[in-house]
């Protein structure tokens, strides 16, 4: 993380806490991170507890970006099946989808941003607020 992003104290204390898991922390990007996946300057990682995203991570040996398999705001898909039937005809914009069979059960991961040195919450998911101590 600390190659692509800027890790202060409570980014820090928030990974060795949460990650591998459903966390996602905003930071300051650094230089050696693509314009094209930040927004204002910052990027948001997460380090899944999923075994195949971390074979696959560690296979690839270096980290990859990739989408939430669901439009914002909407449920999340279980299926390859469904993500592609959630996008409809803009479904010819996914590059590659990996079929695992089912995915259920899993709940959008906490996206807390770190930026000014302090975490905020922006959104709550598998991991709760009171969990976070926010």
């Amino acid at each position: 993380m600390k190659e692509y992003a800027v890790v202060n104290e409570a980014a820090e204390a928030l990974a060795e806490r949460f990650l591998p898991g459903a966390l996602t922390l905003v930071m300051q990007a650094t230089a050696l991170m693509p314009v094209s996946v930040t927004l204002n300057e910052a990027v948001g990682i997460r380090i899944p507890d999923d075994p195949f995203c971390l074979a696959l991570a560690r296979a690839f040996g270096r980290p990859f970006t990739a989408t939430s398999a669901n439009k914002s705001g909407r449920e999340t898909p279980v299926s390859v099946h469904e993500v592609i039937a959630q996008f409809g005809h803009q479904a010819h914009e996914i590059h590659l989808a990996i079929d695992a069979g089912e995915k259920k059960g899993k709940q959008a991961s906490t996206v807390v941003t770190t930026v000014s040195g302090t975490p905020h919450l922006l959104r709550e998911g598998a991991i709760s607020r009171e969990t976070l101590g926010l």
